[in-house]
């Protein structure tokens, strides 16, 4: 099917469009040469359109994954160059594109160089879409991570920030170590040149610390310190320390009182800054509940060998004491309370799956987000706002993630009303990339 150059009008039992708003029943998408020229339930259908009819089905706008690290699996730095690289990448845009992912957002490679200009391209219509930040800025010690940039003092901050920006990356990001005065360095070149910066903080730096510098996202759920009083901080100081806390901890979350003052305080602090935030629960699920997932990975039967190997070299829960796994669920319970009362707070919230880390799956990770956001408060239409229209605000691109007039026609066909249910959403019949299948398939058209 080579719907780029024909007219095509799809005729579906239910639209969710991307915007947050309330479905529309029995509308119509007009596309033509891979745009979507009309979008509504009374639309008019000129003679030249092909009409595909689809009672049962629902469209939406193609997922986007808002926080993964693609360019470390194309580069083969993340899993070795011993030739398992590429079968891991070539699995990833499958499975990335067979759950209905038409665009990534890459949150941390090891370059700009040939890996990160192949990946952002969109000139290969047989894989999503990909914006990336390109090397995280950090401070000393500087995170174990290839290609990872360690600046020293605000000028040299400053100068790094100005060399990605001059080399085209959209947005920046930073990590854990990265100073007060370093970070508000990077904020102000970012800014200057209409760019925003995204961050991991909770280790050098708070939640709050970042937030009155100006960034723009906030990745992960790094409050969890800050929101301790003083004895519930020496509770979880006396904790013996694991390998992953410098990066992030969740224990400070079977602790906290969410009625608290503080909490409230926060909240309201981040509602008044505008900031987003991309929770990746897909991840933290697999941190504060590793034995479910570790059982959860074993359940699935076309993983590559070679990453299931990658994984278990770093699985979280070989570190964790008895006392850990107990406290897991205490943990999970208190972050999905707190997304819920981010959501309530009408704080932008994008879904996002930090994949490759261990048990995060391309694409099935994403319908986890999805899924857990709903839980969250979010519903169904907010959930999937969060993974199509907000997620395409975050990465700046105005020209995907709703399907609104004028929009590129990147799409899900699912079976069944995804109004009433995300379980349709494992049912998908077609993705659409610029208007042409690439996954799936439509049924069989015909001339108004």
């Amino acid at each position: 099917m080579n719907n780029t150059q024909n007219r095509l009008a799809l005729r579906v039992r239910a639209l969710i469009d991307g915007t947050g708003r309330g479905p529309l029943y029995n509308a119509t998408v007009l596309i033509q040469r891979g745009r979507i020229v009309a979008v509504g339930p009374h639309i008019f259908v000129p003679d030249e359109y092909e009409v595909i009819d689809l009672p049962d089905s629902t469209i939406i706008p193609g997922l986007i994954d808002g926080h993964t690290h693609t360019e470390v699996i194309l580069s083969g730095k993340e899993f070795g160059n011993d030739g398992a690289s590429e079968e891991i990448w070539q699995w990833h845009v499958d499975e990335f594109l067979t759950h209905g992912v038409t665009a990534v957002r890459d949150t941390g490679g090891t370059g700009i160089g040939e890996a990160y200009q192949l990946l952002t391209a969109e000139n290969n219509p047989n894989w999503p879409r990909f914006v990336g930040s390109g090397p995280n800025l950090d401070g000393p010690p500087g995170a174990p991570y290839p290609g990872l940039r360690v600046v020293r003092g605000p000028e040299d901050a400053a100068q790094n920030a100005a060399e990605l920006i001059a080399a085209g990356v959209p947005f920046l990001k930073t990590y854990v170590w990265l100073p007060f005065v370093d970070l508000q360095a990077v904020v102000d070149e970012a800014h200057s040149h209409g760019i925003s910066v995204a961050t991991h903080v909770g280790t050098t730096l708070t939640v709050e610390q970042a937030v009155s510098l100006g960034v723009d996202a906030l990745e992960h759920i790094c409050s969890g310190h800050e929101l301790l009083d003083d004895a519930s901080r020496e509770l979880e100081a006396a904790l013996p320390t694991r390998p992953h806390d410098w990066c992030l901890s969740l224990r400070p979350w079977r602790f906290i009182n969410l009625a608290s003052d503080r909490v409230r305080r926060h909240i309201d602090l981040l509602a008044e800054s505008a900031v987003t935030i991309t929770p990746t629960l897909a991840i933290l699920d697999v941190i504060s509940r590793s034995q479910e997932a570790s059982q959860n990975l074993r359940s699935r039967s076309n993983i590559p060998e070679s990453l299931i190997t990658a994984w278990q070299s770093s699985w979280p829960a070989e570190s964790y004491s008895d006392d850990d796994l107990a406290g897991g669920n205490k943990e999970w319970e208190t972050l999905l309370e707190f997304v819920s009362m981010l959501h309530a707070a009408d704080i932008p919230i994008v879904a996002g799956t930090d994949i490759p880390n261990p048990a995060t799956l391309p694409g099935s990770s994403l319908h986890q987000e999805i899924q857990l956001l709903s839980n969250c408060g979010l519903g169904i239409v907010g959930a999937i706002h969060s993974a199509t229209g907000q997620a395409a605000k975050l990465m700046g691109r105005n020209d995907i993630g709703t399907v609104r007039s004028g929009k590129k026609a990147d799409l899900l066909v699912v079976s069944g009303d995804l109004t009433t249910s995300l379980r349709p959403l494992s049912n998908i019949q077609a993705v659409l990339r610029d208007g042409k299948v690439v996954k799936g398939k439509l049924p069989e058209r015909c001339l108004v």
